[in-house]
């Protein structure tokens, strides 16, 4: 079991030096396809800075963006895996060994409504266990900074609206927020559940490799409307104008009660972050 802390240890403070530095492949590649795609000039230059600096933050393995923000866990536990005790204090150790060790910034306060004093040690780690479908135990780090966090809402729909009023709902909104988001964004929707859970639903799409769309084939079709619909904004990158504001829209679900309809939204800016690894079973 001390082998086993020590690599779970390992991994979170690799995971959160890999997250931080080196943007997720899948969202490398649509910021470059978005270049191509992109029909105004600012934009494009735009979108020439935020790979530039992509490639550098991998290069000089320095962070993607300053604010390296506040850090989500994710641990997919299969059935037989004997998964520490105390498993919050141990990743909230690795994460403050790997944001002193790599000079990150830290981001946390405590007493929200009080003195707001600074933490420093970038913790506490917010923590979501999950069963996992394989004989292997996943981890996923994904840091996320306030300027897209801050922009998330949640709404408590009636099952009376229709679909189209959800989407023209959300795009409203959308178009209030992204620009304050650092676009070109990824969009992570979650609807049903519990109030509580339709928030983790909308965080956990975002988890999902971008350009992957529901199985789902209405979920899918609402996906590829929602997403055109933020682009036709004209908002583009930067908030500077174009025709790439929004580079993905993943929608997750599930069941939920028959008098209530929840959805929530949460945005990522360009540099959606995260990073995952898999200890085996032994």
């Amino acid at each position: 079991m001390k082998n086993l802390r020590e690599r779970i240890r390992s991994e979170v403070k690799q995971l959160c030096v890999r997250a931080n530095t080196i943007l997720r492949k899948d969202v490398f590649k649509f910021l470059k396809e978005a270049r191509l795609k992109e029909n105004s000039e600012m934009g494009k230059k735009c979108l020439d800075v935020l790979i530039t600096n992509a490639e550098i933050a991998e290069k000089n393995k320095t962070p993607i963006c300053q604010d390296t923000g506040v850090v989500s866990v994710f641990i997919e536990l299969p059935e037989k895996f004997p998964l520490p005790k105390n498993i919050e204090n141990l990743v909230d150790e690795a994460v403050s060994e790997a944001y002193a060790e790599n000079g990150f910034r830290t981001s946390i306060v405590d007493s929200p409504l009080g003195n707001r004093k600074l933490r420093k040690d970038n913790t506490p780690a917010f923590i979501n266990i999950s069963p996992g479908l394989e004989d292997k135990l996943r981890i996923t780090v994904m840091p996320k900074g306030a300027g897209s966090e801050n922009a998330s809402f949640l709404k408590m729909f009636s099952p009376s609206v229709t679909t189209e009023e959800v989407i023209s709902y959300l795009v409203d909104e959308l178009g209030k927020k992204v620009p304050f988001s650092c676009p070109p964004v990824i969009v992570g929707i979650g609807v049903g559940a519990t109030f509580d859970k339709v928030s983790f639903l909308a965080r956990k799409a975002l988890l999902r490799n971008v350009g992957e769309h529901s199985r789902d084939a209405e979920v899918a079709r609402i996906e590829r409307e929602i997403l055109k619909r933020i682009n036709n904004t004209g908002i583009g990158p930067c908030a500077l104008g174009g025709n790439i504001t929004c580079l993905w829209v993943a929608i997750e679900s599930a069941p939920t009660h028959m008098a209530s309809l929840p959805v929530a939204v949460n945005l990522s800016c360009h540099a959606l972050r995260s990073a995952s690894a898999e200890i085996p079973l032994v």
